[in-house]
């Protein structure tokens, strides 16, 4: 997405963007459900804490997620933070060094 963004002067026409939105939106919210079984039996929500246009890809028309270094998974509402970010897209709490389970889509926002 940023060599798109980088390739379009006058910005990335409105429809396309907000399309690239909406499946980055859905990805993070499915990421994001406790769903996912890492270290025990019990599913849990996964968080990104890195969403920012060099780690959503453009493939064939679609958007997808990447670059899962930093994720961590999450079975409550809060979870702490490495304080490893970019600055410019991090969720607020990032900065307190805690990580909210709606920090990937405010970080998207």
């Amino acid at each position: 997405l940023l060599d798109r963004l980088k390739a379009s002067p006058g910005g990335v026409p409105a429809a396309e963007l907000h399309a690239y939105m909406e499946q980055a939106a859905l990805a993070l919210d499915y990421l994001n459900e406790p769903r996912h079984v890492l270290d025990g039996p019990t599913p849990v929500g996964v968080q990104h804490r890195d969403v920012k246009p060099h780690n959503l890809l453009l493939v064939g028309g679609c958007l997808k997620v990447a670059d899962f270094g930093q994720v961590r998974g999450f079975d409550g509402s809060e979870t702490g933070h490495t304080r490893s970010f970019t600055l410019a897209y991090a969720a607020t709490e990032f900065i307190a060094g805690r990580t909210h389970r709606h920090s990937d889509q405010y970080s998207l926002a």
